[in-house]
């Protein structure tokens, strides 16, 4: 009898062996496996050949911090797939194809629209927005929805939700508010992961909690302990919070084998998919014809400068004179740990009517930024920590300023003052690849109590002017019927600035 039960075919030689659950499961996942590998080769084929111009950029420049940001969505990516994966609960069979299309095909639009239309409208943001990683969610969420069915795309509802609201301007914030620098980076990094843990964990809400803050504070004394060590580079960021979430990820699997499995192959639901694919290869190759533009704060355009200087700000030339200075105790918190942001007002020594007609010597501010945090320095640049931000820009002009070195002029109309100043702008590297960004500023009123551009850091403001610009459009900043008036004030002290500079540094090489 006992025989007869484990193998109820023995008693009736024309009926087939019966065969064991693992491999009746092995027989029906198999088709599900090459479909779920075919679709997600074609899947990661389209993104490389969609956004090859910032996983390039990746490359070149992972090394510095720049592009940690991609690096966070993929870590907490696979944290969130794994985590609720394995807690999908079972659907029927009960599909609607017209959906797919319709919600899917939006998504690769949208992606399309970010990149193309929106990306070279925010140039200047690039860094403080990542809109490209913002396309890159988009377009990933419209395939899968076209390839795999929105039905299964939207069992990780949660995990989407999270990838999308925090988002790089999210984690900017987060990490300034920390300190900036490498040990609030590393804070929002962990933080982000702290979170997909508790999105993809399979408990109730306060074992959610529990873990996510769990994580948290291993990922604070991990990053703590690196920073009192020895300041790790900034590539290393990421560390306290992989740490963190590997051992509570062990931690939590220990009592739940099956909660961080990777993947489980199911058949798809979506049955015929080369459709699908077509729109998808095609949204690929749009997106692709339509670059990611370069910013001109790229690394890769920073020119090698002189040697850093003993005190902060640049050395004064013969021909102007000191008439203020102040150094802003704030710049560590935005730039990094040892960052130093000066403001020196100088003076011509001598009078030049084509400056001003009314016998007036001139005067500019300097404002000299030495970033040991290229990343931050990169989102905070420009215009962005300025009391003329919501002004109207011009289009920028390229002034050459010897020694190879290039500055951008343009200028801004202050609405609110009835002001225009014009703005010169140059950046290059000290010793050990610090990054120094130099402005000098003149404003058309010549008098001496003329009222310059303040230095006011504003998340808030930078985040309602991006807000402005996306609903009403780049002409809100830009002026077309600008004036350059001030261009040869601001071109001369740059020359003599930079070649007061450089001549100091090749005299001190020499002795």
């Amino acid at each position: 009898m006992a025989a007869e039960v484990t193998n109820p075919g023995a008693t009736n030689p024309g009926t087939p062996p019966a065969r064991s659950l693992s491999t009746t499961r092995w027989l029906r996942g198999k088709p599900g496996i090459w479909a779920y590998t075919l679709r997600g080769w074609i899947l990661v084929f389209s993104l490389v050949l969609a956004f090859h111009d910032t996983f390039t950029r990746v490359l070149e420049l992972g090394f510095i911090g720049f592009e940690h940001d991609i690096l966070l969505v993929l870590l907490m990516a696979a944290v969130l797939f794994m985590g609720l994966d394995r807690t999908r609960a079972r659907a029927l069979d009960i599909h609607d194809r017209e959906v797919d299309y319709i919600i899917g095909c939006m998504a690769l639009i949208i992606a399309i629209t970010v990149k193309a239309q929106l990306l070279p409208r925010f140039v200047e943001w690039d860094a403080l927005l990542r809109l490209d990683i913002l396309a890159i969610l988009l377009f990933v969420f419209g395939a899968s929805g076209l390839l795999y069915g929105m039905r299964s795309t939207l069992h990780f509802g949660p995990g989407w939700a999270l990838l999308f609201l925090y988002n790089p301007p999210v984690h900017l914030i987060v990490s300034t508010l920390l300190g900036g620098g490498w040990w609030g980076t590393a804070m929002a990094n962990t933080l982000g992961l702290a979170l997909a843990v508790s999105v993809a964990l399979h408990r109730d809400l306060v074992q959610k909690i529990y873990f996510g803050a769990l994580v948290l504070v291993v990922g604070m004394l991990l990053a703590t302990v690196m920073w009192l060590l020895h300041p790790p580079p900034f590539s290393l960021t990421h560390m306290p919070g992989i740490v963190a979430t590997v051992l509570i990820v062990y931690n939590t699997s220990r009592g739940n084998p099956g909660q961080w499995s990777f993947l489980r192959w199911r058949i798809p639901t979506v049955k015929d998919a080369r459709l699908a694919t077509i729109l998808v290869l095609i949204a690929a190759v749009v997106l692709a014809v339509n670059p990611v533009p370069r910013s001109p704060w790229s690394p890769a355009l920073l020119p090698e400068g002189p040697a850093a200087p003993s005190t902060p700000g640049v050395s004064v030339p013969p021909n102007w004179e000191v008439a203020g200075y102040r150094e802003y105790e704030w710049a560590s918190r935005y730039f990094g740990p040892g960052s130093s942001l000066v403001r020196q007002e100088l003076t011509s020594r001598q009078y030049n009517p084509d400056w001003d007609q009314s016998g007036l010597v001139r005067t500019v501010v300097v404002d000299t930024l030495l970033a040991t945090d290229y990343y931050q320095a990169r989102a905070f640049g420009d215009e962005t920590l300025y009391s003329t931000l919501t002004g109207r820009r011009s289009e920028s002009r390229t002034v050459d300023l010897g020694y190879g070195i290039s500055g951008r002029v343009y200028t801004v109309l202050d609405e609110s003052d009835f002001l225009t100043y014009t703005k010169l702008v140059f950046s290059w590297t000290r010793e050990d690849n610090v990054v120094e960004n130099i402005s000098v500023i003149a404003v058309d009123d010549h008098r001496p109590e003329a009222r310059f551009p303040q230095l006011a850091p504003s998340l808030v403001l930078m985040l309602t002017q991006v807000f402005t610009i996306l609903l009403r459009g780049n002409a809100v900043t830009v002026d077309t019927q600008t004036e350059y008036k001030d261009m040869d004030l601001v071109t001369t002290a740059a020359r003599d600035i930079v070649g007061w500079q450089m001549e100091r540094d090749m005299g001190e090489r020499d002795q």
